[in-house]
């Protein structure tokens, strides 16, 4: 097919659409050198789980503060959002592994610091375009339903014109403009004579496709008259915040309606909108795991490597319904109702036949999934308990506290840990006679080693009566009695027995609570969390600690000032995620 690319982009520059590209990526690219990235210096301290003064006073000094909004930024769709939006707009699957894989940056796949365009990805998304407008042209149903007229009738012009304005709206996820329309419409009219009037459909179609508008999630909001300083969203722009963040897709039909009619332009329209959207359980859940296995860093089972003679129930199949059980956990818990910090000490879990005897339960029939009780005398709690989170945290064969103790520091602490110093000695190998914890004691009295180590294998231990597949067990390699007393560095209270103790004292920890809000932040807003944002999380964390559930946290953070607001661009280049 006719290269389009080019004569999209000359279209585009002849409307100025390209000269905004331009500057949005150049100021995209200019926040690259601010404070919180990665050129800067690591810090012991949780990025928004500490701070100065105790829980009680953040919490105060945050509500008596006015909303604080911190820079937002240029985000690309990426690769599962281009899909599922392209599957959206016009039904078809568009073959997402020609593009260049997304990179995951402070825990997400869609940072705005890591999804860049690259040529790589122009030239995909050419290719791409140019199959789906041809596949829907290919079809007489298909693109009669798309276009709704006769683009080849006595009123072509007319037609085309509808056509682009209501396919433009959807893809866009706002109005176009007029000069947009005039632009793509005079696209169309520039199709070749021999593809007839569906060839400048195509053409139009692979236009949009390829627009900045529709690869770009294009923040620019309007100024708010009763907020001095600050750029309220749009409906539209509100409602693609909330289509992506709860459904990972654009908004359909009832959504762009709510954008026109001024339903989003109020806090609680926002709110009312995110509960609905989260009925949809159909769209709701797959996203929830999308926020939630990132941040649970469940992808790294992939790369978890066993042998069936150290692990005799070890398989691909067991991998995979380690994901699975993770998943249906999740799910459980993002439904209406559920304590969200419940994930931490649950007694209950889904297994089928090839978890089961892991786990010492009763295995279900066939393929089936059930829920079950997990063995009481096994003090196995929570998503900490959980095969897969257990198998992802150790090496090949064996537990390896640091690694346990540093998941725990960072996916549920959001404690910033920061690289070992040069020259660090190796821990010492495996020793007849010494168990596990001996060994890593030793290796603590190194002045180079125990600031972090201090805070990494006391932590793990609480771990230690699960193997290198997460089974139970009472010895470790060396036949040594497991001992799961540990502590929890920095925190009161901080002592434990065992996992089951562990998994009660995170939950009740504020900073867990602050920590899960601030994953969620970095995956609603595409950028790592800023000092500005501190009043938020603290925000988001006391609904959890309060007991709330999933639609809780979602109905503080849509009607936060930061989802629905954003700096004047003047006030926002020169910052960094």
């Amino acid at each position: 097919m006719t290269r389009t690319f080019e004569r999209v982009a000359l279209q585009w520059r002849a409307t100025g659409a390209a000269v905004v590209m331009a500057l949005s990526l150049s100021a995209c690219e200019g926040n690259l050198g601010g404070p919180g990235g990665p050129g800067s210096a690591p810090s012991m301290l949780p990025a928004n789980g500490g701070g100065a003064g105790t829980g009680a006073q953040r919490t105060a000094s945050c509500a008596e503060a006015p909303g604080v909004v911190a820079p937002m930024y240029l985000r690309r769709l990426t690769n599962r959002e281009y899909a599922s939006t392209l599957r959206e707009l016009l039904g078809t699957e568009p073959a997402v592994t020609s593009l260049p894989t997304d990179i995951t940056l402070y825990g997400f796949d869609n940072n705005a610091e890591s999804i860049s365009l690259s040529t790589a990805h122009l030239e995909a998304y050419r290719t791409l375009a140019e199959s789906a407008a041809a596949e829907l042209i290919a079809s007489e149903a298909k693109r009669t339903a798309l276009v709704g007229c006769d683009p080849g009738g006595v009123d072509a012009r007319a037609c085309l014109t509808a056509f682009v304005r209501r396919l433009g709206l959807r893809a866009f996820r706002r109005a176009l403009l007029d000069e947009e329309v005039t632009a793509l419409v005079a696209l169309a009219e520039s199709a070749p004579a021999a593809g007839g009037p569906w060839g400048g459909i195509s053409l139009a179609i692979e236009g949009l496709l390829q627009a900045p508008s529709f690869l770009w999630r294009v923040e620019q909001g309007t100024p708010a008259p009763d907020r001095p300083g600050l750029v309220s969203l749009t409906g539209y722009e509100i409602a693609t915040r909330l289509a992506y963040l709860l459904w990972g897709t654009m908004p359909d039909q009832a959504l762009f309606r709510s954008a026109e009619s001024g339903a989003l332009a109020s806090a609680e329209g926002v709110k009312n909108q995110a509960l609905a959207m989260l009925d949809d359980e159909a769209k709701a859940l797959p996203n929830a795991w999308s926020f939630a296995g990132q941040w649970l860093r469940v992808g790294n089972l992939a790369s978890a490597m066993r042998t069936t003679g150290d692990f005799p129930l070890w398989s691909d199949a067991l991998r995979a319904a380690m994901t699975e059980e993770t998943r249906r956990v999740v799910e459980e818990h993002t439904r209406a109702g559920k304590p969200l910090l419940d994930l931490l000490d649950t007694d209950s879990t889904f297994v089928d036949a090839t978890l089961a005897p892991l786990y010492g339960v009763a295995a279900p029939a066939g393929s089936d999934w059930v829920k079950t009780t997990l063995p009481p005398e096994q003090g196995r709690r929570g998503i900490l308990g959980q095969a897969g989170i257990l198998t992802l945290t150790s090496n090949n064969r064996a537990t390896t506290p640091i690694l346990r103790g540093k998941y725990i520091r960072q996916v549920l602490l959001c404690d910033e840990l920061p690289p070992p110093p040069p020259g660090v000695p190796a821990l010492p190998d495996a020793q007849a006679g010494l168990s596990e914890r001996e060994r890593l004691a030793a290796h603590r009295t190194d002045p180079a080693c125990s600031a972090c180590h201090s805070l990494l294998e006391p932590l793990g231990f609480g771990l230690s009566h699960f193997d290198a597949v997460g089974a139970y067990r009472v010895t470790d390699l060396q036949g040594r009695p497991i001992d799961g007393h540990g502590e929890i560095a920095g925190l009161d209270d901080a002592t434990f027995d065992g996992s089951a103790e562990l998994a009660a004292r995170l939950k009740r920890e504020p900073k867990v609570g602050r920590c899960l809000s601030t994953h969620l932040l970095r995956f609603a807003l595409g950028r790592k969390e800023m000092p500005s944002d501190s009043c938020s999380v603290e925000r988001l964390g006391a609904v959890l600690q309060a007991g709330g559930d999933f639609r809780a946290l979602v109905s503080a953070l849509v009607q936060s000032d930061a989802f629905r607001y954003r700096l004047p661009a003047d006030l926002a280049s020169g910052a960094k995620p």
